[in-house]
Protein backbone atom coordinates (compact mmCIF):
# COMPACT_ATOMS: atom_id res chain seq x y z
CA UNK A 1 0.00 0.00 0.00
CA UNK A 2 1.03 3.56 -0.67
CA UNK A 3 1.20 5.64 2.48
CA UNK A 4 1.83 9.33 2.87
CA UNK A 5 4.17 10.23 5.69
CA UNK A 6 3.54 13.73 6.85
CA UNK A 7 3.46 15.59 10.10
CA UNK A 8 -0.02 16.69 9.08
CA UNK A 9 -1.78 13.70 7.42
CA UNK A 10 -5.02 15.64 6.89
CA UNK A 11 -3.10 17.95 4.54
CA UNK A 12 -3.10 15.27 1.81
CA UNK A 13 -6.90 15.24 1.73
CA UNK A 14 -7.95 18.70 2.84
CA UNK A 15 -5.01 20.70 1.52
CA UNK A 16 -5.15 23.71 -0.73
CA UNK A 17 -5.97 22.99 -4.39
CA UNK A 18 -3.00 22.57 -6.64
CA UNK A 19 -2.42 24.26 -9.99
CA UNK A 20 -3.83 21.32 -12.04
CA UNK A 21 -7.03 21.41 -9.98
CA UNK A 22 -7.45 25.12 -10.65
CA UNK A 23 -6.74 24.66 -14.36
CA UNK A 24 -9.30 21.87 -14.58
CA UNK A 25 -11.95 23.98 -12.87
CA UNK A 26 -11.25 27.05 -14.98
CA UNK A 27 -11.28 25.29 -18.37
CA UNK A 28 -15.10 25.21 -18.81
CA UNK A 29 -15.23 28.89 -17.87
CA UNK A 30 -12.73 29.71 -20.62
CA UNK A 31 -14.71 27.66 -23.16
CA UNK A 32 -17.96 29.53 -22.64
CA UNK A 33 -16.63 33.04 -22.06
CA UNK A 34 -16.58 35.63 -24.80
CA UNK A 35 -14.03 38.40 -25.30
CA UNK A 36 -16.70 41.10 -25.00
CA UNK A 37 -18.58 39.60 -22.06
CA UNK A 38 -16.25 37.14 -20.31
CA UNK A 39 -18.18 36.92 -17.08
CA UNK A 40 -21.75 37.05 -18.37
CA UNK A 41 -21.80 33.79 -20.33
CA UNK A 42 -20.11 31.95 -17.47
CA UNK A 43 -22.80 33.20 -15.08
CA UNK A 44 -25.51 32.20 -17.56
CA UNK A 45 -24.24 28.65 -17.97
CA UNK A 46 -23.61 28.16 -14.25
CA UNK A 47 -27.05 29.51 -13.34
CA UNK A 48 -28.61 27.00 -15.73
CA UNK A 49 -26.70 24.14 -14.10
CA UNK A 50 -27.79 25.28 -10.62
CA UNK A 51 -31.43 25.60 -11.71
CA UNK A 52 -31.27 22.19 -13.35
CA UNK A 53 -29.88 20.58 -10.18
CA UNK A 54 -32.54 22.24 -8.02
CA UNK A 55 -35.30 21.08 -10.39
CA UNK A 56 -33.99 17.53 -10.42
CA UNK A 57 -33.73 17.43 -6.64
CA UNK A 58 -37.29 18.77 -6.31
CA UNK A 59 -38.69 16.24 -8.78
CA UNK A 60 -36.87 13.40 -7.04
CA UNK A 61 -38.44 14.50 -3.77
CA UNK A 62 -41.89 14.63 -5.39
CA UNK A 63 -41.39 11.15 -6.85
CA UNK A 64 -40.35 9.80 -3.45
CA UNK A 65 -36.84 8.77 -4.45
CA UNK A 66 -34.68 8.86 -1.31
CA UNK A 67 -31.24 10.39 -1.59
CA UNK A 68 -29.00 7.60 -0.36
CA UNK A 69 -25.36 6.95 -1.23
CA UNK A 70 -26.13 5.12 -4.49
CA UNK A 71 -28.52 7.83 -5.64
CA UNK A 72 -26.07 10.59 -4.70
CA UNK A 73 -23.27 8.94 -6.65
CA UNK A 74 -25.45 8.35 -9.69
CA UNK A 75 -26.76 11.92 -9.53
CA UNK A 76 -23.27 13.39 -9.49
CA UNK A 77 -22.18 11.28 -12.48
CA UNK A 78 -25.32 11.99 -14.47
CA UNK A 79 -25.22 15.76 -13.81
CA UNK A 80 -21.68 15.77 -15.18
CA UNK A 81 -22.94 14.12 -18.36
CA UNK A 82 -25.83 16.55 -18.77
CA UNK A 83 -23.65 19.66 -18.65
CA UNK A 84 -22.37 18.74 -22.12
CA UNK A 85 -25.55 20.03 -23.75
CA UNK A 86 -25.03 23.49 -22.27
CA UNK A 87 -21.34 23.55 -23.09
CA UNK A 88 -21.96 22.63 -26.73
CA UNK A 89 -24.46 25.46 -27.16
CA UNK A 90 -22.35 27.98 -25.27
CA UNK A 91 -19.24 27.09 -27.27
CA UNK A 92 -21.10 27.42 -30.58
CA UNK A 93 -22.56 30.75 -29.43
CA UNK A 94 -19.26 32.25 -28.30
CA UNK A 95 -17.39 31.17 -31.41
CA UNK A 96 -20.06 32.22 -33.89
CA UNK A 97 -19.03 34.70 -36.59
CA UNK A 98 -22.26 36.68 -36.26
CA UNK A 99 -22.27 39.97 -34.34
CA UNK A 100 -25.83 40.29 -33.01
CA UNK A 101 -27.07 38.08 -30.16
CA UNK A 102 -30.15 36.89 -32.04
CA UNK A 103 -28.15 35.67 -35.01
CA UNK A 104 -25.41 34.20 -32.82
CA UNK A 105 -27.94 32.16 -30.85
CA UNK A 106 -29.73 31.12 -34.05
CA UNK A 107 -26.43 29.97 -35.56
CA UNK A 108 -25.62 28.05 -32.38
CA UNK A 109 -29.00 26.30 -32.49
CA UNK A 110 -28.69 25.46 -36.16
CA UNK A 111 -25.18 24.10 -35.64
CA UNK A 112 -25.71 22.08 -32.46
CA UNK A 113 -29.41 21.44 -31.85
CA UNK A 114 -29.65 18.31 -34.00
CA UNK A 115 -26.71 16.65 -32.29
CA UNK A 116 -27.96 17.61 -28.83
CA UNK A 117 -31.45 16.24 -29.46
CA UNK A 118 -30.00 13.08 -31.02
CA UNK A 119 -27.73 12.55 -28.02
CA UNK A 120 -30.60 12.96 -25.59
CA UNK A 121 -32.84 10.58 -27.56
CA UNK A 122 -30.17 7.86 -27.65
CA UNK A 123 -29.54 8.40 -23.93
CA UNK A 124 -33.24 8.04 -23.17
CA UNK A 125 -33.52 4.93 -25.34
CA UNK A 126 -30.63 3.35 -23.45
CA UNK A 127 -31.94 4.28 -19.99
CA UNK A 128 -35.68 3.72 -20.35
CA UNK A 129 -35.49 -0.08 -19.81
CA UNK A 130 -34.06 0.60 -16.35
CA UNK A 131 -37.40 2.09 -15.31
CA UNK A 132 -38.86 -1.43 -15.29
CA UNK A 133 -35.93 -3.11 -13.51
CA UNK A 134 -36.74 -5.39 -10.60
CA UNK A 135 -33.78 -4.20 -8.52
CA UNK A 136 -34.61 -0.98 -6.71
CA UNK A 137 -31.17 0.72 -7.14
CA UNK A 138 -31.29 0.13 -10.90
CA UNK A 139 -34.83 1.47 -11.10
CA UNK A 140 -33.88 4.57 -9.11
CA UNK A 141 -30.83 5.10 -11.32
CA UNK A 142 -33.14 4.88 -14.34
CA UNK A 143 -35.48 7.46 -12.82
CA UNK A 144 -32.59 9.81 -12.04
CA UNK A 145 -30.97 9.42 -15.46
CA UNK A 146 -34.29 9.91 -17.28
CA UNK A 147 -35.09 13.05 -15.31
CA UNK A 148 -31.64 14.47 -15.89
CA UNK A 149 -31.70 13.76 -19.63
CA UNK A 150 -35.13 15.33 -20.13
CA UNK A 151 -34.50 18.35 -17.91
CA UNK A 152 -31.04 19.04 -19.30
CA UNK A 153 -32.44 19.02 -22.84
CA UNK A 154 -35.26 21.32 -21.72
CA UNK A 155 -32.93 23.72 -19.91
CA UNK A 156 -30.28 23.82 -22.62
CA UNK A 157 -32.64 24.39 -25.54
CA UNK A 158 -35.34 26.35 -23.72
CA UNK A 159 -33.90 28.52 -21.00
CA UNK A 160 -30.28 28.76 -22.08
CA UNK A 161 -31.29 29.71 -25.61
CA UNK A 162 -33.46 32.48 -24.22
CA UNK A 163 -30.61 33.76 -22.06
CA UNK A 164 -28.27 33.76 -25.04
CA UNK A 165 -30.72 35.90 -27.00
CA UNK A 166 -31.33 38.35 -24.15
CA UNK A 167 -27.81 38.96 -22.84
Amino acid sequence: LYTVRSSRPHRAIYGAPSVPHLRTASHPCRCVSTPRHPFLSVVQSHSQVILMILSIMGLLNLLGVPLGPIESLSLSVVIGVSVDYLVHLAFAYTHSLMQERYYKSRAAFLARCTSIVSASITTLCAVMPLLWAKMLPLRQFGIIFTLVAVLSLFFSIGFFGTLMMLF
